[in-house]
C-alpha cells in the first residue's frame, strides 16, 4: 500500500491488523500483559531499577517467544520515556502505546529502504512517508481495539477474536424500511 502511495492513515490501519495477524502466526504474545503490568506499576511508582529488571526477566520468562524481543524494547523505551514526562500510565494507555511501539519495530521500521527503491527514489522523502506512517499508528480504529481485546487475551497472548458484526437481512419488510 505505501508503496502504491495510499494514504497513510490507510497504510497505518492495515500495519496494526498485520501485527494481530502476526501475533497470531507467532503462537500468541504471552509476555504482553506482563509488559502492560510492568509498564503501569513502574510508571506510577518511578523506578528506573524495577523497570530495567522486569524488562530482564520478562526475556528471560518468555524466551521461546518470537515477540519477545519486540515487547520487551517497546517496554524500555516506553517507559523511561514515561519517567521523563513524569507521567504514569493506565492498562489502556500502555496496551495502545505497546502495540503501536511494536508495530513500529515490526513494521515500520523496515519500510523506508523498500519505499525509496519502489515509490519516491527518495530517501529522505522516503523517511517523511514512513513518519507520517508511525504517526498515523496512534489514531487508528484498530490499535484501541486490539489494545483492549489483548488486555483480555488468553494464557498463550492471543488476543480474543474480534466481534463479527451483525447478519444484513434481505427481507422485503427490512427493504421498504430501508426506503
Amino acid at each position: 500500500m505505501a508503496r502504491d502511495g495510499a494514504d497513510d492513515a490507510d497504510v497505518a490501519e492495515c500495519v496494526m491488523r498485520g501485527v494481530e495477524l502476526d501475533i497470531r502466526r507467532d503462537g500468541g504474545a504471552p509476555a504482553f500483559p506482563v509488559a502492560v503490568e510492568l509498564l503501569v506499576v513502574a510508571s506510577c511508582v518511578g523506578n528506573n531499577l524495577q523497570l530495567l529488571s522486569g524488562v530482564d526477566a520478562i526475556r528471560r520468562d518468555f524466551v521461546d517467544s518470537p515477540l519477545t524481543r519486540h515487547i520487551a524494547a517497546a517496554v524500555e523505551t516506553l517507559g523511561l520515556t514515561a519517567f521523563a514526562e513524569g507521567r504514569s500510565l493506565s492498562a489502556e494507555e500502555a496496551s495502545e502505546k505497546l502495540l503501536v511501539q511494536i508495530a513500529q519495530s515490526r513494521c515500520c521500521d523496515g519500510m523506508t529502504g523498500y519505499i525509496a527503491r519502489n515509490r519516491t527514489r527518495d530517501l529522505s522523502a522516503s523517511q517523511a512517508i514512513v513518519g507520517s506512517i508511525k504517526a498515523n499508528l496512534a489514531q487508528t480504529n484498530a490499535v484501541r481495539e486490539l489494545a483492549v481485546r489483548m488486555l483480555n487475551c488468553s494464557p498463550k497472548g492471543l488476543p480474543a477474536r474480534a466481534p463479527k458484526a451483525s447478519p444484513v437481512t434481505h427481507t422485503a419488510e427490512g427493504l421498504s424500511e430501508e426506503i
